[in-house]
């Protein structure tokens, strides 16, 4: 059945997390033992990557405090010592900083700053919130999900997939004007990644607090990623836009703004319609699929890069 193949998978994940820990914790040694004078090894720029995920998680949280009190984990003093909920959050900004420190990591020719960024994360965490609005506006028209297939299959591509996916956009559109942050290819699909990691944060922010944890899985290895993929199609089409001539340009934001939308709501289609739910294994097919194609454009990304260097390799 689905859940035991489920199950395997979810085994795998664990698997695989927990040798990439250990492969951390011995790259690590390696560096200490390297080192002749093993007193640089305590040197900040020798964890530079530790060092910023602390950063990141703390800023973010003080910005949803400052700025958004209202959904603030910290309403009040009880929520302030409550360890689950620091702890959703906690994991939450975990998975999308390791898919962050990846995504630089491929960046080889001319890698960001953090502070770019973060910047771009930050935006897109607080931009997440426009969701709600939106979605209340489309529910006042009548238009919701009722679990009849065509209706569930139409509201998943309009009112989740093209909502979710604008709303990513934002930062994205903003980051993009600055020619100097964005100066290669794979600076397009970058920012549009990681404008969709910090909606992803608040995301897994609530359901894995709310799922007692047995989320993580999911959420860490395949909505995380799948929110990746979706915002990537519309960077990558942005990017083609890019170098077209003027008049042109429109159709090939919108035609990778429609993909996207129906790549997504396809893939939550299959989640959570009731009578789609009972072929549910299919999202985790096209989650293949689409991570597959998520590759293909990175790669012709990097390779088209203004940087391109022969002699330097992941």
């Amino acid at each position: 059945t689905f859940s035991h193949m489920w199950n395997t998978v979810t085994w795998i994940y664990n698997g695989i997390g927990i040798l990439l820990l250990f492969q951390f914790i011995q790259c690590k040694y390696s560096d200490y033992n390297s080192l002749v004078d093993r007193k640089l090894f305590w040197r900040l720029g020798c964890h530079k990557y530790i060092v910023t995920v602390g950063l990141m998680l703390l800023i973010t949280l003080l910005l949803v405090e400052v700025f958004l009190p209202e959904v603030s984990p910290l309403q009040n003093e009880m929520d302030r010592i409550h360890f689950g909920r620091y702890l959703g959050i906690l994991v939450a900004f975990s998975i999308s900083v390791i898919w962050m420190i990846y995504l630089r990591k491929v960046d080889i020719f001319e890698p960001e700053r953090w502070i770019h960024i973060l910047i771009v994360f930050v935006m897109g965490s607080i931009t997440t919130f426009a969701v709600f609005p939106i979605s209340r506006f489309i529910k006042s028209l009548g238009f919701s999900l009722n679990g009849q297939l065509v209706n569930d299959f139409i509201y998943c591509i309009v009112g989740i997939g093209m909502v979710e996916e604008l709303v990513k956009m934002i930062p994205f559109l903003i980051i993009i004007q600055f020619k100097k942050i964005v100066n290669e290819p794979f600076d397009f699909i970058l920012n549009a990644a990681v404008s969709a990691l910090g909606f992803a944060f608040i995301e897994n922010s609530l359901y894995i607090k709310k799922s007692g944890f047995y989320a993580i899985n999911g959420r860490a290895l395949l909505s995380t990623v799948a929110h990746m993929t979706f915002s990537s199609v519309i960077g990558y089409s942005f990017m083609i836009a890019s170098c077209r001539r003027p008049g042109k340009h429109c159709y090939y934001i919108l035609g990778g703004f429609l993909l996207a939308s129906l790549m997504h709501g396809l893939y939550d289609f299959w989640l959570i319609n009731p009578i789609a739910k009972k072929l549910n294994g299919l999202s985790l097919i096209f989650f293949i699929l689409t991570t597959h194609f998520w590759f293909t454009l990175k790669n012709k990304a990097i390779k088209a890069s203004f940087f391109y260097d022969e002699s330097r390799n992941l």
